[in-house]
């Protein structure tokens, strides 16, 4: 977990740069061990940016199936026109009562972000 705020789009980079990819939570326990690596807000790899309300992994491009873990009310079909925003990207709470319930944002939202499968550097 990265705690350095970063759009959606530049953390999903970011990850790959270091090998790896925003986190996919398949099932409750992913969830909760993410969850207590949390300190603030967190975005992970699900998004609905090509097709509105078809949720996939940026890791694979697979559906959102079966496991999710979405807040009361979401995902919102709240969008912020007047900057060109939309929800299309997901973080995971990090607070009391809510913790680990899933949201949706505008990716050009800055939240700390979540990596699966980092290549750890080699020595010289």
């Amino acid at each position: 977990v990265f705690t350095e705020p970063r759009e959606w789009r530049e953390a999903r980079a970011e990850c790959e740069r270091m090998g790896g990819q925003l986190a996919k939570v398949s099932s409750a326990s992913d969830n909760s061990e993410l969850l207590a690596l949390l300190r603030s807000n967190t975005w992970i790899g699900l998004n609905d940016e090509f097709y509105e309300g078809e949720w996939r992994w940026a890791t694979s491009n697979d559906r959102l199936s079966p496991y999710a873990n979405w807040a009361p009310g979401q995902p919102g079909r709240l969008s912020h026109r007047k900057r060109g925003d939309y929800e299309h990207c997901v973080y995971v709470i990090k607070g009391f009562g809510s913790g680990g319930l899933w949201h949706d944002a505008p990716c050009r939202t800055r939240l700390a972000y979540a990596c699966q499968n980092l290549v750890a550097p080699h020595p010289p």
